[in-house]
Formats: C-alpha cells, sequence, structure tokens
C-alpha cells in the first residue's frame, strides 16, 4: 500500500487506535510514533518516514498526519492532568463506524502486546530495531544502545527480550 493518500494513512492510524485500546486511544506521541515504526518494521504499511532523533525514531509525515487529523476532527489530542506522558491521542467520538481500512491480525496482536507499555521502554525497543536495520548486531548493536541511550539502561533487558521474541534479534549484553 505504498504511497498512501493523507486519508488512508489517517485511517490506518485509526485502526491502530482501535487495536489499542477499548476507547481508541494511546497515551503520548512518542507511544504512537514507536509503535507505528514497529509495525512498519513487521510489513505492517502506514507509509510514514522516520528519521533517528533525540527520543529515538519519528516520523515528521506523521507528526504532520496528526496535525492533519486533529484538524479534520478525526482524533483528539489532549492534555490530561497528572499525566507525565504529556497528550493522549484519541479516536473522536464524532466518527462515523470504524476506520476503513484495517491492520493485519498480527499487527493487531502486536499493537495490543505494546499499547500499555512505558514509552520509555518502546523508545528502547524501537532503537534496538533500528540499530539492527542499520547493520549491527550482537555485542556491537548493545554498545551503541547503551551510547545513544544510556538513560534507558533500567529498560534494557526487557527490550533485549522482546527483540529476540518480536523481530529475531538477538543481542549479546
Amino acid at each position: 500500500m505504498d504511497n498512501m493518500s493523507i486519508f488512508e494513512r489517517i485511517d490506518k492510524l485509526g485502526a491502530l487506535l482501535s487495536a489499542a485500546s477499548p476507547e481508541g486511544k494511546i497515551e503520548s506521541k512518542k507511544k504512537l510514533h514507536k509503535l507505528v515504526y514497529l509495525l512498519q518494521q513487521t510489513g505492517e504499511d502506514f507509509d510514514e518516514d522516520f528519521i533517528f532523533y533525540h527520543f529515538g525514531v519519528f516520523s515528521p509525515t506523521l507528526a504532520g498526519d496528526l496535525e492533519f487529523a486533529k484538524n479534520a476532527g478525526q482524533i483528539r489530542i489532549e492534555e490530561p492532568q497528572g499525566n507525565d506522558w504529556g497528550y493522549v491521542i484519541k479516536l473522536s467520538d464524532k466518527l462515523p463506524g470504524k476506520p476503513r481500512i484495517s491492520l493485519s491480525d498480527s499487527a493487531k496482536k502486536l499493537v495490543q502486546h505494546l499499547a500499555d507499555r512505558e514509552p520509555q521502554l518502546l523508545e528502547t525497543l524501537s532503537t534496538i530495531v533500528y540499530l539492527n536495520r542499520n547493520y549491527y548486531r550482537g555485542s556491537a548493536l548493545a554498545q551503541k544502545l547503551r551510547d545513544l541511550k544510556p538513560d534507558l539502561s533500567e529498560h534494557y533487558s526487557e527490550a533485549f527480550k522482546l527483540s529476540r521474541e518480536l523481530f529475531q534479534i538477538d543481542i549479546e549484553s
């Protein structure tokens, strides 16, 4: 589904939000970027471009799509009180029915498995996948992760486990 229209990309994001929770929401833009990246790496097409940024993988096109969807009334972006994640991205209550584009069953399972995880864990996992896609392997990957993300060391163990289980990336720590 390469070269999706913005409407198709937003529909796909709606499908992701629907899979993430019964309320159709994800807590944090950071988490959403990481989930879309990880799903794309499993072959689920969102037609988003990613770069490596301060908080790991980031998609300028996804950021633009979110703003477009917000302005079109298809999603709401809220700043809840007492939430250190900053934003909650929710499907609009005004949408008629389900998104027209759906996720594959395996993508839905991955979203359900990862959506309630901490954004920092997803940042660590997506960084591992990004480094692996850029030819880092084993102990070299682990060292590069330590160099780039020393502040996320408490998440390494769980992210290494998830990278093995979900992406078949074996890391020598």
